[in-house]
């Protein structure tokens, strides 16, 4: 399962130490409120960036999916693992 999230910095101190690579803060909205939510601490190799416009993702998480961007995002076909599907 995948879900929308909005890096919003890179995670440091013993967080980075004990995960030994590359740590990022991703914030997922809950809908319909964009204050609410949760903060996850994903290494960099699990992030896979969508191409939209934040304006863009945050139109589609308050909608719940409903308004999607007018063009489709690049996505990324990950078999578990991390490693891109054929």
């Amino acid at each position: 399962m995948y879900t929308v999230g909005f890096v919003t910095g890179e995670t440091g101190g013993r967080t980075q130490e004990i995960a030994g690579r590359r740590v990022l803060n991703v914030f997922v909205m809950s809908t319909p409120n964009p204050t609410t939510g949760f903060l996850a601490l994903v290494p960099e190799d699990q992030v896979y960036p969508l191409d939209m416009s934040v304006e863009e993702g945050i139109k589609l998480m308050m909608s719940g999916g409903i308004v999607a961007p007018s063009r489709s995002p690049r996505s990324v076909s990950v078999e578990p693992g991390g490693h891109e599907a054929p």
